[in-house]
C-alpha cells in the first residue's frame, strides 16, 4: 500500500507516484509486469481514479512505466536514467 499523509504538501497524484516508485525499487513489481488500473488502484486506496492516472502518466513520461495498446501501465523493462 501506498502511504499518504495530509501533512505533505503538493498534489496527490505527487504522493501516488513517489509510493509507487518505492514500491518498484523495492520489487514489489518487476519489470513488465501489469499493474493495477488506475480505477482498481483508486478504488483500493479511496482515491479519485484521475490522481492514480495522473501519477501512472508522470511515470510513463518518466520512463519508469509504459502503457501498451489495451492501455494497461506496466513496469518499464529497462528504466531510463534521467
Amino acid at each position: 500500500m501506498i502511504p499518504l499523509t495530509s501533512r505533505q504538501a503538493g498534489p496527490v497524484w505527487d504522493q501516488v507516484a513517489d509510493g509507487m516508485e518505492r514500491l518498484l525499487e523495492c520489487g514489489a513489481f518487476l519489470p513488465g509486469e501489469t499493474l493495477p488500473s488506475p480505477e482498481e488502484l483508486a478504488w483500493q486506496m479511496v482515491l479519485n481514479p484521475n490522481a492514480v492516472r495522473s501519477a501512472y502518466d508522470q511515470l510513463t513520461q518518466q520512463g519508469v512505466l509504459t502503457q501498451d495498446e489495451t492501455a494497461a501501465y506496466r513496469v518499464a523493462e529497462r528504466r531510463e536514467e534521467p
